[in-house]
């Protein structure tokens, strides 16, 4: 217990430092949880029959992803629920542009990242459906299914 209190008093600034840059990416993620759902809120007041898409993420290890650019070349709606992010539209049809990307261990440097282009796909939407937007390797192509 000795060696403890001696390194924390050795060590104070560093430890008071890192406090509160924690305290400061609390404070930055509570604030922009906040104004996500504020703007959800507004989106969906004026859309109450928006579909909600949900973006694959998967993988521990080797992880890929898929992630939207814009709608109708504008800022996607998004939103996030525990383990889960995507984004709204409203019904009808919108041209969505998104990525998709693929990490993985790598032999010489730590991670290797591969990307696909940003590609821009008309999507249909119904109103009060949620749908899973996902990447096909094999065919190279972005799919959306019903969920």
């Amino acid at each position: 217990m000795d060696t403890f209190l001696k390194v924390v008093r050795e060590n104070s600034f560093v430890i008071i430092v890192m406090g509160l840059m924690l305290a400061g990416v609390v404070v930055f993620n509570i604030i922009r949880a906040r104004g996500m759902a504020g703007s959800n809120k507004t989106f969906l007041a004026r859309y109450p029959d928006a579909a909600r898409i949900y973006l694959t993420m998967r993988g521990m290890v080797i992880t890929e992803t898929v992630s939207v650019v814009s709608v109708d070349d504008d800022k996607p709606q998004l939103f996030a629920e525990v383990g889960r992010m995507g984004f709204y539209l409203s019904p009808g049809e919108h041209v969505v542009e998104m990525r998709y990307s693929r990490t993985r261990p790598g032999v010489i440097i730590r991670r290797v990242t591969s990307a696909s282009k940003t590609v821009r796909q008309p999507l249909k939407v119904e109103p009060n459906r949620a749908y899973v937007l996902d990447f096909n390797r094999e065919e190279e192509r972005f799919t959306i299914n019903e969920m």
